[in-house]
């Protein structure tokens, strides 16, 4: 006969049931304290309705410790879950701070101005779809309904960037270049604006695109950029280096110290005891005072306003100025480094390139001959397809040389006619004595006041010659 009871207490939002095990009135015996086993405890549950969450462990205890009159927690539900909602993983830093880092370096790895540099193809942002709700379920098994379900987020493509699915979930970058959120949209710029001054305080510059700087660069910093450099304001005793052109409008100044590198052209509005040393030409238009000016092509300073003053002035191809020197006799170099007669060169590869095209037509005719006889017993005989490999790869060799020669060819026409006859000094306007004139190894010393002259080297000496 059952020697005690139970009741069975469940919360109002029927998530909790608890149980409290009482001993019958008038069994209250020691020895009716005995307790009621596990299974018929949870028999008793059962009946009572409370189907889910029965905690086994808790009845277990309960039982063990003889807690009669206790009231124990012995069955929970399991609450409804909302789904989360979207969220979008950036692989760049982002102001919001949400970021994952990628393999790729930090280009502006000196620098304390915000940006990444990100290749073509790199994934930009992955677009993380929202989570739908759960079902949850009462004690007694009633279920819950599930939450709400998540809102999407989505990524706004911008400049040089473009999904890589129909879903829109991953983005790319279609251009390499610095990576930035403005807002919610991605964009990709193969050109790095700065709008502040850069100094040792901003930190040094290594971008491998193109730099545009819309104010000065100050004393002491270094800005180096893969592609173009440009300077809108002034640049101190700082250091620029482009693998393409750089260009600084304002003026381009100070003590010495100042070193700009470019992998082709340079532009100045004006130089003044710095220096300049560029793989194509460098053009100056106000004034060069002081100035060590070094160009694989040519110097062109003939709209230069102040004149070119007490400065070393140096390059391969020509030389053209306004006005050189002053009435004090600064001293005032010009030097070009002949690389032979140019003429003669571009003569030498068109023979070069004719004596080719000749050996083809015999190589041609070679292959012909041994094609009508390559089946026969005499071509077998003369390992004649063997012989016409080697002719079919001397074509192809011949060939690849012809075009290596047009090339070159070309080229040096082209920059026959962009910078004007080769080795020769041109003074537009006009030269005072100090200034010295060096064509290969050949030097000239003006002595008197000079108006507009063409310089050449003739055997060897220098010789004035008509501008026209």
């Amino acid at each position: 006969m059952l020697k005690h009871s139970f009741k069975i207490e469940i919360s109002e939002t029927k998530m909790e049931a608890f149980l409290t095990i009482n001993v019958k009135e008038g069994e209250e015996s020691k020895d009716n304290k005995k307790m009621p086993d596990v299974e018929k405890t949870l028999s008793y549950l059962q009946r009572y309705g409370i189907k889910y969450g029965i905690n086994r462990v808790a009845i277990e205890r309960m039982i063990k410790k003889g807690m009669i009159g206790e009231t124990v927690l012995v069955a929970k539900g399991l609450p409804s879950i909302s789904g989360s909602d979207g969220s979008v993983e950036y692989f760049f830093s982002t102001d919001s701070g949400q970021t994952k880092e990628s393999s790729n370096k930090i280009h502006l790895r000196k620098s304390k101005l915000k940006g990444r540099y990100v290749e073509q193809g790199e994934v930009l942002a992955r677009a993380l779809s929202p989570t739908n709700g759960t079902q949850g379920m009462t004690v007694t098994g009633e279920p819950i309904k599930a939450g709400v379900t998540g809102s999407n987020i989505y990524i706004i493509a911008g400049r040089n960037t473009q999904f890589n699915d129909e879903q829109e979930h991953e983005l790319r970058a279609t251009k390499s270049g610095l990576v930035t959120l403005q807002g919610s949209t991605v964009h990709v710029d193969s050109t790095y604006f700065l709008k502040t001054n850069v100094s040792p305080s901003t930190g040094d510059i290594d971008f491998p695109g193109d730099v545009i700087i819309l104010r000065d660069v100050k004393s002491g910093a270094t800005v180096q950029a893969g592609g173009k450099l440009e300077v809108n304001g002034n640049v101190e005793d700082a250091t620029l280096i482009a693998d393409g052109d750089i260009k600084i409008k304002g003026d381009y100044t100070g003590s010495g110290q100042g070193k700009v590198i470019a992998g082709e052209n340079i532009y100045l509005r004006s130089i003044e005891n710095q220096t300049a040393q560029a793989e194509g030409s460098i053009f100056v238009n106000k004034l060069c005072k002081n100035a060590n000016l070094t160009a694989g092509e040519s110097l062109i300073l003939d709209y230069c306003e102040g004149g070119v003053i007490g400065s070393n002035l140096c390059a391969q191809w020509s030389i053209v100025l306004d006005i050189v020197g002053d009435k004090n006799r600064t001293p005032t170099a010009i030097t070009l480094m002949e690389s032979g007669d140019y003429n003669k060169n571009i003569e030498q590869l068109e023979i070069s390139i004719d004596n080719l095209r000749e050996e083809l037509k015999d190589i041609k005719f070679e292959i012909e001959t041994m094609q009508k006889h390559k089946n026969t017993d005499f071509g077998r005989e003369m390992k004649i397809p063997d012989r016409m490999k080697v002719a079919r790869q001397k074509r192809v060799d011949r060939n690849s040389e012809i075009a290596r020669l047009s090339e070159e060819l070309k080229l040096l026409k082209y920059n026959q006619e962009k910078l004007g006859q080769h080795g020769s000094v041109w003074i537009k306007t006009k030269a005072f004595p100090g200034v010295k004139i060096v064509i290969g190894n050949t030097e000239y010393n003006i002595e008197d006041t000079r108006g507009e002259t063409k310089f050449r080297r003739i055997g060897n000496e220098i010789h004035s010659v008509s501008p026209c």
